[in-house]
């Protein structure tokens, strides 16, 4: 009998090893997918420099340029070619254009050239203007902090920066002549999000305008938008399925289905986010849902230049005790009411943590004080002055905010030590 025991317990420590060696191994594999550079973009103290030989004629989204580009840092030096495409909505209008780019081998540009900036070897990217933002900073901080949050509950885990764009300051010359202070960011793409594009369940639907279906209150696809360009009747299909549910369900049916139409812990995140830093613009246009199995959707965070209080063309302040406008969402308004302890306690975990003062502040110095003030003159004298506010906006802005919202989640502030 003793003998026996003993072989059952050889037998559970062989089976627990080994189950833990496949598990290990299956790891292994879904992080291969992406293979990142061992010293990441940018070095520390420098801004790498990108020349653009050629006319910046395009007049609109439509139109496509092909240029002669070189881009220059310690890390990477490339001499290629690359299309540029006028990127944004209502920044498409402003005199300081962003840039889709796409780098390719040949003058044609037909052969696609990838580089990897720190996140993975790619083709295309975004070239950030931010000409609502004079810091620069509020797109890339905002989208730090969200990546901070969707790690911390293990969310997004096979993607260059956890379901959220990222970047750094460049210079950029067009014909040897500086043109202006960039961000190279990683664009809205498939990339982003770790998808497939031939994978039919990979979806990416975006609120391209507030309207009934964005809000969640008519049963449409009007004003969403499949940003991997499939808009087939299935994919459409599953999309209507969330908002139905959304709509339709009693209160007893969204509190107990909800996650088998959405991750719940990335609701409540990038609620809380939106709450907390006031994107007001965020609630039902600009708001990202994606799934990875068409059933499960995830909310996530993109066009984020309007934080920290700012209204979208950087000329005005909501002020620090502007409510959320949530019941511009009734995914969010339901959420609010049927979630509420659930709301709360996130707050309390990401309050104590990521969006305490001390962090926010921390990650607003880290990116804006690695840009030279040189180039914010050299900005200005390209330019004139940019639109939006000074960095001390934003520290004073969160300093102000957090106590508002504080009391609205019921959180108790001498648990904070910041």
């Amino acid at each position: 009998m003793k003998f026996k025991y003993i072989r059952v317990a050889i037998f559970i420590l062989i089976a627990t090893a080994l189950s833990i060696c496949l598990i290990t191994y299956a790891i292994n594999i879904e992080y291969k997918q992406i293979e990142y550079r061992e010293i990441p973009e940018p070095i520390k103290e420098e801004t790498p420099k990108i020349y653009i030989e050629g006319e910046l004629t395009m007049k609109d989204k439509t139109e496509i340029g092909k240029f002669k580009v070189k881009y220059k840092s310690k890390n990477i030096s490339i001499d290629k070619y690359a299309t540029l495409k006028i990127q944004g909505s209502s920044s498409a209008w402003y005199p300081k254009k962003n840039y889709t780019i796409k780098f390719f081998n040949d003058e044609d540009c037909t052969d696609k050239f990838k580089v990897d900036f720190g996140w993975g070897r790619e083709n295309k990217y975004v070239l950030k203007a931010n000409w609502s933002d004079k810091t620069h900073s509020r797109n890339i901080v905002t989208a730090h902090l969200a990546a901070q949050m969707q790690e911390k509950y293990n969310l997004f885990q096979n993607t260059p920066n956890n379901g959220l764009i990222d970047g750094y300051p460049v210079e950029v010359y067009l014909n040897n002549e500086f043109y202006g202070l960039y961000t190279l960011n990683i664009p809205k793409d498939d990339w982003l999000y770790g998808m497939d594009k031939d994978n039919p369940n990979h979806i990416i639907m975006v609120g391209e305008k507030f309207s009934q279906a964005t809000s969640f209150r008519e049963l449409s696809l009007d004003g969403w938008n499949n940003q991997l360009d499939d808009n087939s009747p299935p994919v459409q299909q599953k999309m209507l399925r969330l908002i139905n549910f959304v709509m339709n369900s009693t209160d007893q049916e969204f509190k107990e289905d909800f996650e088998e139409y959405l991750n719940l812990d990335a609701t409540l995140n990038y609620y809380v986010m939106c709450h907390t830093l006031n994107i007001a613009d965020n609630v039902a246009k600009n708001l990202i849902i994606v799934t990875y199995d068409g059933k499960i959707w995830y909310p996530t965070l993109y066009d984020l230049d309007t934080t920290f209080g700012s209204f979208y063309h950087g000329l005005e302040l909501y002020p620090t005790d502007y409510p959320l406008p949530i019941s511009h969402n009734k995914l969010f308004e339901r959420l609010s009411i049927l979630f509420k302890k659930e709301i709360e306690q996130r707050y309390q975990e990401l309050r104590q943590t990521v969006l305490s003062e001390e962090n926010i502040i921390n990650e607003i110095d880290k990116f804006y004080y690695q840009i030279d003030p040189s180039l914010f003159e050299k900005e200005q004298q390209k330019w004139g002055e940019l639109n939006g506010y000074e960095v001390t906006q934003l520290k004073e802005y969160i300093h102000n905010r957090l106590p508002y919202v504080d009391k609205i989640m019921n959180f108790k502030t001498n648990k904070v030590n910041a």
